[in-house]
């Protein structure tokens, strides 16, 4: 019951299509109905209450996950303008009652001689710097508000955990693979960020986070990697977490994929048997409206 609950209140998932974004997962509640847990109406209060706090991050929560094909700046106006419109009249809003986006983009961290690293997912969240710890140095700030002190170049922070492997420190420069547009025939599309400090995250289980499917710690394949003891090459490294202020330099098409992702953080205390009944006609009128949504419009 607790698992066919958990996947009727899982995420949304939107990925790339020939030429559009296109929604390929709906609400799993459609599927499920037969089972029947999200009407869990005849349940007491405190196991639907405990069904949804134990529950993973993803699986309590619903997100909107998608790509890019259009050629554009980046951004995430366009998503939340979706979410919001798609949630407009439904009770959605009085149970998910926080969203959290994301810009992200894969590539690879370079050495000086221009050699690979590992593969590194570069990130910026809302609200990051109140979810870790800092080991070293500072969270990131924007460029344009060090520009004052000298610097006015994007900063990035690293895992704890990647910058002691590494021989990184707060202070110095790291070199990312294609995170610029490149502007002359003779330009590179590598760049150079400024680390400012070493993070643990501080809960990554937390439904901040949403690990299970952003996978940006941890995981099964880090743990191959490092037991296996692979080249730097192919290893992959912890998120990079940067202000969105640092993808502004970057252009999204077919070869530079920008994903933009919004979470929606389900708040337990919100529902109750009586509730579900609508949330589940809710969930499954925000996918269609989701479905329907022109999420190309705005990215040009």
């Amino acid at each position: 019951m607790i698992g066919a609950l958990a996947l009727a209140l899982r995420a949304i998932w939107w990925r790339r299509g020939a030429s559009a974004v296109v929604l390929v997962v709906a609400v799993f509640a459609t599927g499920t109905a037969a089972a029947g847990p999200v009407f869990l109406q005849g349940a007491s209060e405190s196991i639907l209450h405990d069904a949804l706090t134990s529950a993973p991050a993803t699986s309590a929560g619903t997100g909107a996950e998608v790509t890019k094909d259009a050629t554009g700046r980046s951004g995430s106006s366009a998503l939340e303008a979706a979410v919001t419109q798609a949630m407009t009249g439904s009770s959605l809003a009085g149970h998910f009652h926080r969203r959290v986006v994301s810009l992200e983009h894969t590539t690879q961290v370079l050495d000086p001689h221009g050699a690979s690293l590992g593969r590194v997912t570069v990130v910026a969240r809302d609200g990051v710097c109140g979810q870790v710890r800092m080991l070293t140095g500072r969270c990131i700030a924007d460029a344009a508000s060090t520009a004052g002190a000298g610097s006015g170049v994007d900063e990035v922070m690293v895992s704890a955990v990647d910058a002691q492997r590494l021989k990184w420190a707060a202070g110095q420069t790291i070199t990312v693979a294609s995170f610029r547009d490149v502007l002359t025939p003779a330009g590179s599309p590598s760049r150079q960020l400024l680390l400012v400090g070493t993070y643990l995250p501080v809960d990554s289980g937390g439904g901040y986070w949403f690990n299970d499917t952003r996978h940006y710690f941890g995981g099964d394949d880090r743990r191959v990697e490092r037991a296996q003891h692979q080249p730097a090459a192919d290893r992959t490294l912890e998120a990079a977490f940067v202000q969105p202020s640092a993808f502004a330099a970057v252009t999204a098409s077919g070869s530079m994929q920008i994903l933009v992702v919004e979470d929606l953080l389900l708040d337990p205390d919100s529902l109750t048997s009586a509730r579900v009944p609508r949330l589940r006609k809710d969930l499954d009128a925000f996918a269609v409206r989701l479905r329907t949504a022109d999420l190309n419009q705005g990215f040009c």
